[in-house]
């Protein structure tokens, strides 16, 4: 980055920043089909903001932003065919026993090697413009923030995961218009014992989604041969998004009062209110069975939602080294739309409680954090995916989030640092009736039937209670230490992070997780006497373990109505280098 005055006025300063950042790719794709990419899980980044300050008055300042990001990482995960091989390995056209793209066992799945051959593809371009004006008073600062974005998103997934032409997808378009604005009125006077903020904010936006998907029923057998069980789904649709939100905080210090009590009190209230509104068009295809199009469902839908939230806390200094506190919130997530499926879901709403410490002690080398919190959360929504749609749900019943969470910062001895932070939660689903399509017909076992209201021909429906949350370990704790080194030719500080994390869950049924693993990252500092020079060489993952990040699940279809296997995204593997840097 490069920042500075303008016409050597003080004034009027200017920031330029840009950012580009490329890599080989993670994944090694072995199919030589002539349309396959060879660069999966590749990073191909580049960023430029500029920024100008102007320093309008002695009170008074306006600051714009301009920036442009551009994203070419084809993120490609990697199909478990183990779990359904019998689609792969028989028919007219089979993966080859033994081949290089033979996956059929879990023996010889590989965690970042695949055979792709549709032409996988991804870019996505956002662009951000924003204006923040502030006027400071004596007893007030007013602040108005103006926000423009454009997003525009295309990729190109290979449909199957394989190296046979299963499945087939159009570019899946994305393309977003928003703008917020932001006005608020915040007091600024310290020896005031009632602090307070009050505000408006607006925001709109406009997305609009085209996605289309075929299966070329190639070596297919369930229920019918072949090509006769082709089909094709064709979705396209926009929603628009309308939301405003008058809000405001109270915080009355008593020991700035003749009370002399060192407590503080806090209320906050927001009043929200959402409007969703757009059209959705499907188009479900068999061209055997139907002769073309099964039915064409579109039209528009339009809804809205409003709630009033808010927090009441006490925060009490016990002393100058110890704060105790305690605070109770209501929280409110809009409700939607999953464009091209008219899934309407409903708003997430939610109390939580939280009480806990945050100190100070040996003469200030050390800093203990404590934080417990209960959380009771209604119509959690929940992303799913089954044969008939993949879209967010709600869940029935009250879903309950228990937690604890410890921050340790020790500084034993000069120039070291030791930092520590552990995180106990208990977290399941309440209630939760939805369709399952992974496992046909789903077991029983699993809280499963294929009842439907009482009628044999339903759909399969599971009840997940008590299920663990998705993408919520049990536990996780970070434990970080480094030390400087004083050298005639600089500081060298050597820092190291261990990250543990319980099991994840990726989605309701609790069927397939990532287990508990440990992961390390190793750094080495060094900077010139002067600081104008910076060097730091640094070992990330050096376990190097293969961390699913995502399932997406692949189309039920693939599996021939009996699995929906995983389609795996994976973190980083282990990454070394170097860094360098120079202030001028």
């Amino acid at each position: 980055y490069l920042t500075g005055p303008i016409f050597d006025e003080d004034d009027l300063s200017f920031r330029l920043t840009g950012v580009w950042a490329q890599h080989d790719p993670y994944t090694k794709n072995l199919s030589t089909a002539p349309t396959a990419n060879h660069r999966l899980n590749a990073q191909d980044f580049y960023s430029i903001r500029g920024q100008i300050l102007w320093k309008m008055t002695d009170n008074a300042d306006l600051l714009l932003q301009a920036s442009v990001n551009h994203n070419n990482d084809i993120v490609s995960p990697n199909t478990t065919w183990y779990q359904v091989p019998t689609r792969y390995m028989t028919g007219a056209t089979p993966i080859p026993a033994g081949s290089a793209c033979d996956f059929s066992t879990a023996a010889r799945y590989k965690a970042r090697t695949v055979c792709h051959d549709a032409p996988e593809s991804a870019y996505n371009t956002l662009a951000l413009y924003s204006a923040t004006f502030n006027v400071h008073w004596d007893w007030a600062t007013f602040t108005s923030q103006t926000a423009i974005s454009t997003s525009d998103v295309s990729q190109v997934s290979d449909g199957d995961g394989s190296n046979l032409p299963m499945a087939l997808g159009d570019p899946w378009i994305l393309k977003q218009h928003q703008i917020s604005e932001e006005a608020r009125l915040a007091s600024n006077d310290d020896s005031s014992p009632l602090k307070w903020i009050a505000g408006f904010y607006y925001f709109w936006s406009d997305n609009y989604e085209d996605f289309a998907y075929s299966d070329s029923g190639l070596n297919d057998t369930f229920p019918l041969p072949g090509i006769f069980d082709a089909f094709n789904f064709l979705s396209h649709g926009n929603t628009k998004t309308e939301s405003y939100a008058p809000f405001g905080q109270l915080d009355l210090d008593l020991g700035k009062m003749s009370t002399g009590i060192p407590l503080t009190i806090t209320l906050g209230l927001r009043y929200s209110h959402d409007k969703k509104y757009g059209y959705n068009y499907l188009d479900y295809q068999l061209p055997f069975a139907c002769g073309g199009s099964c039915g064409v469902f579109q039209g528009p839908f339009s809804k809205s939602w409003a709630q009033t939230t808010g927090k009441f806390g006490l925060a009490y200094q016990v002393d100058e080294d110890l704060m105790v506190y305690g605070s109770a919130s209501r929280g409110y997530l809009a409700g939607g739309n999953i464009i091209g499926l008219a899934n309407v879901y409903n708003p997430e709403t939610m109390w939580s409680y939280e009480g806990g410490f945050k100190s100070t002690f040996w003469d200030d080398r050390a800093q203990l954090n404590v934080a417990g919190y209960h959380e009771e959360i209604k119509n959690l929504q929940v992303f799913i995916q089954d044969s008939t749609h993949s879209g967010i749900n709600n869940v029935n019943g009250l879903t309950q989030v228990n937690g604890l969470e410890t921050e340790l910062t020790l500084s034993p001895i000069d120039k070291m640092q030791i930092n520590a932070t552990l995180t106990l939660t208990s977290a399941h689903y309440g209630q939760y009736i939805t369709t399952e399509a992974r496992i046909v017909p789903a077991p029983v076992s699993m809280g499963c039937t294929w009842q439907s209201n009482g009628t044999p021909t339903g759909g399969t429906l599971c009840n997940f209670k008590g299920n663990n949350l998705n993408q919520t370990p049990p536990y996780s704790f970070n434990l970080g230490a480094q030390y400087t080194f004083d050298t005639d030719v600089g500081t060298i500080t050597p820092r190291v992070d261990a990250y543990f994390s319980g099991r994840v869950d990726f989605i309701p049924d609790n069927i397939v997780s990532q287990g508990s693993y440990t992961q390390t990252n190793i750094h080495v500092t060094w900077e010139s006497p002067d600081e104008m020079y910076k060097a730091e060489a640094f070992v990330n993952n050096l376990e190097d373990k293969n961390v699913i990040s995502n399932d997406g699940l692949q189309s039920v279809t693939l599996g021939q109505q009996a699995l929906e296997p995983d389609n795996f995204a994976y973190y980083a593997p282990r990454t070394f280098g170097l860094r360098l840097g120079v202030k001028f």
